[in-house]
């Protein structure tokens, strides 16, 4: 039960942190915030060194799963990306020209 309760804490603090990473504007901090409050909230529950530190670990490793999904699914149908992930397209910088 303890591994059930720290994998769905740690699937929500993902995808809400992948919503920090993806979402432009000034919402984008209220996923953040909500990410927060969700650690304090389970570092309340949880007293333990070893779950505090999956939990985070499990958290960062998701978040760069969930947000890699949702780029590559959306590059396949089109839907909106941001800038940040379009220009990945191996061409030279103006200030490195080689």
């Amino acid at each position: 039960m303890r591994g059930l309760v720290l994998l769905l804490y740690s699937i929500a603090g993902a995808l809400l942190m992948s919503g920090f990473i993806l979402v432009p504007g000034i919402t984008r901090y209220a996923f953040s915030l909500g990410a927060i409050l969700l650690g304090i909230r389970f570092f309340r529950i949880r007293d333990g060194i070893g779950a505090r530190i999956t939990f985070i670990l499990l958290v960062v490793v998701l978040c760069l799963v969930f947000t890699s999904m949702y780029v590559l699914f959306a590059t396949a149908n089109d839907w909106w990306i941001p800038d940040v992930y379009k220009d990945m397209n191996n061409e030279p910088s103006p200030a490195n020209p080689s």
